[in-house]
């Protein structure tokens, strides 16, 4: 199953974009996803919370064995109220 850990600020991450398919990402033995900004709060909600679908492709990451998702306040605030 995942894990939600929480980062203390989004300022102590280097900035680094990459993009995957789908099952090139599932394929791999660890996820690590990395959300910071208030921008993203409400794909996080989403992504944890939603229907796994094609609608919000992060969904998917839920079924994988061994996923973390990190976020900041900010990415957090729709799931920590």
């Amino acid at each position: 199953t995942g894990r939600l850990v929480p980062v203390a600020s989004p300022s102590t991450l280097s900035v680094i974009f990459t993009a995957f398919t789908v099952p090139t990402m599932m394929s791999a033995g660890r996820l690590f996803n990395v959300v910071p900004t208030r921008f993203k709060a409400e794909a996080v909600k989403e992504t944890i919370y939603g229907k796994i679908s094609e609608t919000c492709p992060a969904t998917i990451c839920r079924t994988h064995p061994d996923a973390t998702l990190y976020l900041d306040r900010d990415s957090a605030e729709l799931i920590l109220k």
